[in-house]
Formats: C-alpha cells, sequence, structure tokens
C-alpha cells in the first residue's frame, strides 16, 4: 500500500511537470527495487520468527554456548502475591535453571536472563530479587561463575496475568549478548499440577476407603466369630443346666429335699456326694462361662458403637472440607490468596467432598 502511494505521487508530479520524469526515474528505480524486495524480507521474516520458535529448548534440554551451558530445571507461576509484594494486575514467575561456564576463567556475571511472552514483550527479574530467595537459593547476579563448573540459579520475574507463550531467555556470558529462548509452557505446568493434586487427592480417598472397608471386614469377621462363641457358651450352659437339675433330683429324691439326712458310708451317701460335687463343677463352669459371654456381648456392642463412631466421622470430615473451602473463599475475597492458589486449593478439595459425601452415602444405605 504504502509503495502504491509512493508510485501514484511520483507519476503525478511526472504528469504535472514532464521535466520531473528525468528527474524522479532514479527515485523510480528504487521504489521498483523495493517493491520487488519488501515481500522477499517479508517472506524472510516469517520464517526467522517460525526457525526462532521451532528452535526454542524445552525445560530440562540442553541451551550450548560457546562459553556456557544452560539447563532450565523448572518453573511455575507464584500468583499475584511473593511475600510482602502484591502485584495488582500481574503474576509472579519462579524459574531454577542451572549453568555452567565452559570457558578456563571465573566470569563475573553482568547480566540477569529475561523472560518474554507471546506478544513479545520482555520483563527482567525482580531487582530485590535476593529478598524473595528461599534459604540455600541464590541468583545468577549475586556471586561469579567459576571456570569449569556448574551452578543453579533461581530467577523471579513479574509479569501481566494475561501473559502467555512465556520464554526464558538464556543468554551467553559476555557483554556481546547471544540470547536462545526455552519454552516454559506454564499453562502445561499448571495443568500437570492440578491434575497431579487431583490424583493425590483420588489416592488418598482410595486409601482411606480401602482401609476403612478392610478395618469393617476384620471387625465383621472378629463380630461374627465372637458371636459363634456366644452359641457355643449358651449350648453349654444348657448342658450345664440340664446336668445341675439332674443332680439335684438326685439329692432331693434320697434326702427327701434335703429334708432327711443319708448316713454316711451307705450307697445313698456316695450317690448324693458325686452329685454334689457334679453341681459345684457345673456352677463353677457356668459362672466362667457366664463371665466371658458378658465380655463378648460387651466386645459386640463396643464395635456396633465404634461403626456409629465412623459414620459420624464421615460426616463430621464433609463438614471439615466444607470449612476449609469457605476459608479458601474467605481468604481470596480478603486478598490473602492469589486466584491461582484458590484455584488449586478448591480444585483438589472438591474432589476429595465428593469422594466423602460418596463414603457417607454408602454408610446410611448399610
Amino acid at each position: 500500500m504504502i509503495l502504491k502511494n509512493l508510485l501514484l505521487e511520483l507519476s503525478k508530479n511526472s504528469i504535472d511537470h514532464p521535466m520531473n520524469y528525468f528527474l524522479n526515474f532514479p527515485k523510480a528505480i528504487v521504489i521498483f527495487v523495493m517493491a520487488i524486495s519488501l515481500p522477499l524480507f517479508q517472506a524472510s521474516g516469517e520464517e526467522a520468527n517460525n526457525a526462532v520458535k521451532a528452535k526454542e529448548a524445552k525445560i530440562g534440554e540442553q541451551v550450548k554456548f560457546e562459553d556456557s551451558t544452560w539447563v532450565v530445571l523448572s518453573a511455575h507461576e507464584i500468583g499475584d502475591r511473593l511475600g510482602d509484594l502484591h502485584s495488582e494486575d500481574g503474576k509472579f514467575v519462579y524459574v531454577k535453571y542451572k549453568v555452567t561456564n565452559e570457558t578456563n576463567s571465573e566470569e563475573q556475571i553482568l547480566f540477569a536472563p529475561s523472560v518474554k511472552d507471546s506478544r513479545g514483550r520482555r520483563y527482567e527479574e525482580l531487582e530485590d530479587l535476593v529478598n524473595y530467595l528461599k534459604e540455600g537459593e541464590k541468583g545468577m547476579m549475586q556471586a561469579p561463575l567459576p571456570a569449569g563448573l556448574g551452578k543453579v540459579f533461581v530467577s523471579i520475574f513479574e509479569m501481566p496475568k494475561n501473559s502467555e507463550g512465556i520464554v526464558f531467555l538464556t543468554r551467553s556470558l559476555g557483554i556481546e549478548k547471544t540470547e536462545k529462548p526455552v519454552a516454559l509452557e506454564l499453562e502445561l505446568a499448571k495443568k500437570k499440577e492440578e491434575e497431579k493434586q487431583q490424583k493425590m487427592a483420588k489416592e488418598e480417598s482410595a486409601r482411606v476407603q480401602a482401609e476403612s472397608e478392610r478395618n469393617n471386614a476384620e471387625q465383621l469377621k472378629a463380630k461374627e466369630a465372637r458371636l459363634a462363641e456366644i452359641e457355643k457358651i449358651d449350648v453349654r450352659l444348657k448342658e450345664l443346666t440340664l446336668i445341675w437339675q439332674q443332680d439335684t433330683a438326685i439329692i432331693n429324691r434320697l434326702t427327701n429335699f434335703k429334708k432327711t439326712p443319708v448316713r454316711e458310708g451307705t450307697k445313698e451317701y456316695f450317690i448324693c456326694l458325686e452329685s454334689s460335687k457334679r453341681i459345684q463343677q457345673a456352677e463353677a463352669e457356668a459362672k466362667t462361662l457366664k463371665e466371658k459371654k458378658a465380655k463378648l456381648i460387651s466386645l459386640n456392642e463396643n464395635v456396633a458403637s465404634s461403626q456409629h463412631d465412623g459414620d459420624k466421622a464421615e460426616n463430621d470430615e464433609v463438614q471439615k472440607i466444607l470449612s476449609e473451602m469457605k476459608k479458601i473463599e474467605e481468604a481470596f475475597k480478603n486478598g490473602t490468596m492469589s486466584f491461582e492458589d484458590a484455584d488449586r486449593m478448591l480444585k483438589a478439595l472438591a474432589y476429595k467432598l465428593g469422594d466423602a459425601k460418596e463414603r457417607a452415602s454408602r454408610l446410611d444405605v448399610k
């Protein structure tokens, strides 16, 4: 369009002033060359952009320069809060990377790496980075880089919330800057983290459920064993009752219901003596069995009570999760928690809530 306007202007001047035709001839040649070359320049520019995009390294891949080798180890979005910092319209991005000095001399780092988003907007690391690093972490400009050694560094950047397609710009160590991009794929990392949290929540829920079912099965098995034992005790108590009744009847018959004593040494005396021993043994055994039965009944009642407590615990878990979700929502509204953190935590709790409600409903059916 620009070239067309220039040609129209040139032809108009030539028609108005014929002598201008000869004066404007060199300009016409220049414009003609530009008209031919511009599409080529545009095409080569697009090819260059595509080439740069194709050459983007990924996290974990080596990026080599003549004087250094870089590897981005990890990257993630922190949210809109970093310690006492709050970014109203932005977010903080954390990048951990390793740089190896491939030269034969120690290098004093003069420039920190940068990041760039898909719109071409460039951002430098925080000026007061050292104030927001965790114990053991270092920024690249905090110390020289010894020859032949690799060091791990951390950079934190503040960027707009709508920044996407963010790349980390590794660079040569010297003053003459050569940069190579590494795709951070933060959107993919965020999705993977959410999937990881959801998977962990599901696995924990499944573990708790399996443990609960295993405990319930073991308790049911033990309860059935105790009931079987109680049945055996009841059968034996009936036998002991029959023995007691039979021997009591023998003594009553021979002593006229204990009104007429038997003479010592007689046949009746020894019969009464044997019956009396059997009665004493039956009473002692019956006492022991009744105590054992009472304990077994008590244990079964405790199991029933604990199952009731388990039902209550499941419902309590649901209420606890709902309470946690409410606290997160309040923290987000108060500005003490970023949207990203609140969203991630609420999604994880939502999965736990669904599983807890499902367990509680199964218990209600039982």
